[in-house]
This record gives structure tokens, C-alpha cells and sequence, in this order.
């Protein structure tokens, strides 16, 4: 066998899951299945920007290959695609040949949205979200211009190859500059609430959750990782807002920046909440009418977080169950439909994260507010703390029984051959 050509298959494998936003465990669990597959004993380590696979020959000599990763995004299809191929050659245990063809195959298969459906992922994204934060119809039709204009600028730094740190600053300085100027005059009332609908598209809230899963399910060096660049995300949103917000203040003389209220209609956040995530499903390049199981989970997660409110549970409590129904919703039509857990979790999770806060932490900054400025961190560090318990409560939930229900089956089939 050439272990050469099956530690680059595993390497291309794992690069391919990492830059289209797989989990580390997912990544590292790909691997280690396509080389059980072929009964090579294999080490994996996965962190965001590397990726290093270490197999051993038959005179037990070391092979490891090391993958650098660049550009992290999010694609759905991507990683289901990956996802599937890698089980069905654990499952088929083809040749190399017919391998390594089974996996080029599929990642030619692999495709993302024109620019135009990216640019209505965007409308549709920054408009619902505008009306989840309190926004009116009209407010959210210009919160999805703003959203729209993002996209453009966004479009526009990566052709100029600037890197994920400016184009954020770029991103956030334009959605804030155009809501201000929506407000000065006159088309708008409430820029707040058509900003952080707009600023959803920039907020690294997946991120934030991500980083506090890896780090309590002991992937520290991946979470310490994904911590660092999710701070660096949060100060270009605060950057680009706060310089757009300077910027309008010394133009209009003035800016607004107040806090925004949501709607008091359960049914209006739920709806707007889901056209948003189907905004997102574009964004992540999820497929066919797999979109509306995408972002359909966001309801009952929200729904939960709503009631935990009402019985005054306290935010943190509400996240956690939140968090807990949407993680089980994922799970349930992971084994349904037969795609990754994260393909729903994604999307349906996004209603719950923390990207207000965020916004206002940003301007707390700006008007020299400490007080209220470490107030919204620690905010949002214990919440982002309640989302990732809840997810991981459940999903290492399911493992366990997955892996009981694996044992069971082997023991069955002992005692059959017995």
C-alpha cells in the first residue's frame, strides 16, 4: 500500500473540512476513519491554521504530513460532501485508486452561489435580523442595503486580496456609515436596530460558541486559537463601526446610538429570525430545500429561550436550553437526513448569538465607558459559555449512545458467531 498517497488523501480530507468551517473534532474523526479504513494507525492534531497527520508503516516507522490553512469560511455543502465520502469509503474500503478518485470526484462536485444569490444571502440576512432587533419594514429594507453594500465591499477587499482583519473593518465602517446616514436623513428612525441586523453578516457569534466548545471539550490549543481570532474579529467590527460612527459625527454633526428594543411579538421575531437564517444558508452555501431544515431550528431554540425569559430564569439559564433544543433538533435531523450535525447547527443557532452585544460593546468603547464596556465582555463570555455547554451537553450525549449502541452490536454479533 502507498502510504504516501493515503497521508495526502487524509491531508486533503482534513484540509478541505477545516477551510469550510468543520468542527476540530470532525476534522481529526474524518481522518482517523478513512485511515481505519485501510487499518493504519494514525495521529491527528487540528487547529485552525495547521493541520498535522502522522501515520505508521509496517517496520513502524513515522510518516507525518503537515497542511497549512489559510482562509477559514463557512460551506455547507462542502463539508457534507466530505462528510459522506469519507464514511462511504469507511464503509466500502475501495482501493487507494478508487479512493483517492471517489474523493477528487466529489470535491469537483463541490460549488458555491453566484454573486447575486450571495448579495440576496446578505439582503436577506440583514433585513430579518433588523426586524429581530426591533426594526420596521421600512428600516429593515435599508438595513438590507446596508447588508448589500457590505457584501459589495467585502467583494471588493478580497479581489484586492486584503486580508480577513481589514475587510472586516471595511465591512463593519460601511454598514454603519450607510444606516447613520439612512438616519440623519430621515429614511430611518432607529440606526441601532438596522445595524446590528446589518452587522449579523460580520459578528464571529458561531465563533465565539465554537471557541468555548473546543475549549471545555478539551481541544484547549484550538480553542486558545479560535479565541484569538474571534477577538481580533470583534475589535475590526468595533473599529470599522466606531470610525464610521466618527466619521458621521464630524460630516452630520451628530450620530445616533441607542439602545434598541426587539419586538414584543414572539411570531414576528420567529418569522423574521427564520428569514434570516435562510439569508445565512445562502451565505454558507447550503443546498436545494436542505435550507429550510437549515434554518427551520432556530425556531424552537428561540421559542425555548423566550419561555426561560418569561419564567425568569435569567439569560444565561435561557441560552443554555436554547442552545440544548437547538443542539437536539441538529442531532435529530443529522440522523434523519443523513448530513452532519453541524449543517443545521450552523444556522439554527444563530437566532441565540450574542451579535447585539457585541455592537454595543463596540460603542461603549467608543464613548469611554469601561465600566459598561467590561460589563458587555464578561456578558458575553459567560453567554457564549451557555450556548457551548448546551450544544455539547447534548451532542456528547448522543456519542455516548452511539458508541454504547456500537458496543451492543459487537457484542450481539460475538454471541452470534459463538
Amino acid at each position: 500500500m502507498d502510504l504516501k498517497k493515503l497521508l495526502d488523501m487524509g491531508l486533503e480530507l482534513g484540509y478541505r473540512l477545516q477551510v469550510s468551517g468543520a468542527e476540530t473534532y470532525r476534522v481529526e474523526e474524518s481522518i482517523n476513519r478513512l485511515m481505519q479504513a485501510y487499518d493504519v494507525d494514525c495521529e491527528t492534531f487540528a487547529v485552525p491554521n495547521s493541520l498535522i497527520v502522522s501515520i505508521r508503516d509496517e517496520n513502524g516507522e513515522v510518516i507525518t504530513g503537515l497542511r497549512r490553512i489559510g482562509y477559514h469560511g463557512t460551506n455547507i455543502d462542502a463539508v457534507e460532501r466530505c462528510n459522506t465520502i469519507c464514511r462511504k469509503i469507511e464503509r466500502e474500503k475501495p482501493d487507494l485508486e478508487t479512493a483517492q478518485q471517489m474523493l477528487s470526484d466529489e470535491y469537483k462536485k463541490i460549488r458555491t452561489y453566484p454573486l447575486l444569490i450571495s448579495l440576496l444571502g446578505y439582503f436577506l440576512a440583514s433585513a430579518g435580523f433588523a426586524v429581530f432587533f426591533g426594526a420596521n419594514l421600512p428600516e429593515a429594507l435599508f438595513a438590507g442595503i446596508s447588508g448589500v453594500a457590505c457584501g459589495l465591499s467585502l467583494q471588493f477587499m478580497t479581489w484586492l486580496h486584503a486580508n480577513d482583519f481589514f475587510q472586516i473593518i471595511m465591512g463593519g465602517f460601511v454598514i454603519a456609515f450607510t444606516t447613520q446616514t439612512f438616519a440623519i436623513t430621515g429614511l430611518i428612525q432607529r440606526a441601532d436596530a438596522a445595524s446590528i441586523g446589518a452587522l449579523m453578516v460580520l459578528v464571529p457569534g458561531l465563533g465565539i460558541t465554537n471557541t468555548m466548545r473546543d475549549i471545555i471539550f478539551g481541544d484547549t490549543q484550538s480553542g486558545i486559537n479560535r479565541l484569538v481570532q474571534v477577538c481580533i474579529s470583534a475589535a475590526a467590527i468595533g473599529i470599522g463601526t466606531g470610525s464610521a460612527l466618527l466619521v458621521c459625527r464630524a460630516i452630520y454633526g451628530t450620530a445616533e446610538v441607542s439602545l434598541t428594543s426587539m419586538p414584543d411579538s414572539a411570531i414576528a421575531q420567529c418569522i423574521s429570525a427564520f428569514i434570516a437564517s435562510i439569508g445565512f444558508c445562502l451565505l454558507y452555501n447550503a443546498r436545494t430545500f436542505g435550507m429550510c431544515f437549515c434554518a427551520l431550528g432556530g425556531v424552537p431554540g428561540w421559542l425555548t429561550y423566550l419561555l426561560c425569559v418569561d419564567l425568569g430564569l435569567g439569560d444565561y439559564i435561557a441560552a443554555f436550553a436554547g442552545a440544548a433544543v437547538v443542539s437536539l433538533y441538529a442531532e435529530i435531523m443529522a440522523r434523519v437526513r443523513k448530513f452532519p450535525a453541524t449543517s443545521y447547527l450552523t444556522t439554527s443557532l444563530l437566532p441565540l448569538v450574542p451579535g447585539a452585544s457585541i455592537y454595543y460593546t463596540a460603542v461603549h468603547l467608543l464613548n469611554n465607558d469601561p465600566d459598561a464596556f467590561a460589563a458587555r465582555v464578561m456578558y458575553i463570555i459567560g453567554y457564549a459559555g451557555a450556548l457551548a455547554v448546551g450544544v455539547l451537553l447534548v451532542s456528547s450525549g448522543y456519542r455516548m449512545f452511539s458508541t454504547w449502541k456500537w458496543f451492543r452490536k459487537l457484542e450481539r454479533l460475538g454471541k452470534a458467531r459463538k
